[in-house]
């Protein structure tokens, strides 16, 4: 199949997907994938620390003054 073929339907596809009116008590409709895809963009910049390693990092931020960020 043409590459640019597939991109253009799967592109219509996910524009149908996105007119149709969502379920009571969602804000919108998304395609298989959407959400995971959302979430990896919104953690690509971070990194899972065990809860001792956490917890260390907090105490130190916390005796330097500075805020620790946390994600979730």
């Amino acid at each position: 199949a043409d590459p640019k073929w597939l991109s253009g339907e799967a592109d219509a596809y996910i524009d149908y997907l996105r007119s149709c009116p969502p379920q009571p008590g969602f804000d919108a409709v998304q395609y298989p994938g959407e959400y995971e895809a959302a979430q990896r963009a919104l953690h690509a910049d971070a990194i899972e620390l065990d809860t001792a390693t956490a917890a260390a990092l907090r105490v130190l931020a916390d005796t330097l003054g500075v805020p620790f960020p946390v994600l979730g």
